[in-house]
């Protein structure tokens, strides 16, 4: 699989507590024609914490974001390397800016994420 660095939400990124990842402009064409899916995995088993879930969320100005997909919320125990979060297909007509939210419960004290937009699930 080719990952294009531009559509990138996290890179090996440390979670420890709740964040958004950076706003990403994917435009106003994102899925047309083809499914787009978010992928996200776990690239360092986490610690410490009790859970974890994600959020992408949508905006058209950049500025204010809702919830458009979440994942379960994950216990640390099954966050281990190699872990998956499960995500549908991307909804077409999204706002121009999307975002991944991390929800954490508790602070992790280890635990790293990868997770960007693919054209695969």
């Amino acid at each position: 699989m080719m990952i294009d660095k531009q559509l990138m939400f996290f890179d090996n990124e440390a979670i420890n507590t709740s964040k958004s990842s950076r706003a990403l402009d994917v435009g106003a064409n994102l899925g047309e024609g083809m499914p787009v899916f978010v992928r996200a995995s776990v690239s360092d088993d986490f610690s410490g914490g009790t859970s974890l879930s994600l959020t992408l969320q949508d905006s058209a100005d950049g500025i204010t974001f809702d919830p458009v997909l979440t994942s379960a919320v994950v216990p640390v125990a099954s966050l281990k390397a190699g872990y998956h979060f499960a995500f549908g297909s991307v909804p077409r007509k999204l706002g121009r800016h999307l975002r991944l939210n991390a929800t954490v419960a508790g602070t992790m004290s280890a635990g790293k994420l990868n997770a960007f937009i693919a054209q695969d699930n």
